[in-house]
């Protein structure tokens, strides 16, 4: 094993990565943030302190995962969610949030949304140039993300490859 990618639900994992990279010799270690509301939600001042943390060994932004609005209706609870989108479009902090994804040339990747607020996070990042993108196993609940929903639109075959092979 060469690297490491440590991922925490509910705080950053920058820092960690940056003890480890110091005290392991030989091995990369990397740390994100995962957009839950423990860090805000969609918040992209806590994406670039994370960017920024000493050694700049964050590298992954995860959409919210267990806060999501897909992951708290699978399950059943009345509680807070972390929206990306309202009636078809992206939030205006989720769009901030991938402008601070592609600042720092950083890794986003779906978490536990919706297929649709999935394929707009998609959509987004690549018209912001961002080429390192990870659809979070699209496949499993709550995401459901069937192979003719990745393909359905017109030049959506990068999706269907993220789908069947991310």
């Amino acid at each position: 094993m060469r690297a490491i990618v440590y991922k925490n639900h509910y705080e950053p994992t920058a820092s960690v990565a940056y003890l480890v990279h110091k005290e392991v010799p030989g091995i990369l270690a990397f740390g994100g943030i995962d957009l839950n509301l423990s860090v805000g939600g969609m918040n992209p001042a806590a994406v670039e302190k994370m960017a920024l943390t000493t050694g700049h060994l964050g590298k992954l932004v995860w959409m919210a995962t267990y806060d999501t609005r897909a992951q708290v209706t699978v399950s059943k609870q009345d509680r807070p969610f972390v929206a990306v989108s309202r009636d078809g479009e992206l939030l205006p902090e989720t769009k901030a949030v991938i402008d601070m994804i592609k600042k720092y040339d950083l890794v986003m990747a779906t978490g536990h949304n919706s297929p649709e607020d999935d394929l707009l996070l998609i959509r987004e990042a690549r018209r912001q140039g961002i080429t390192h993108i990870v659809v979070t196993h699209p496949m499993m609940t709550p995401i459901h993300m069937t192979i003719p929903r990745c393909s359905r639109r017109p030049g959506s075959a990068h999706i269907l490859n993220l789908c069947t092979t991310g």
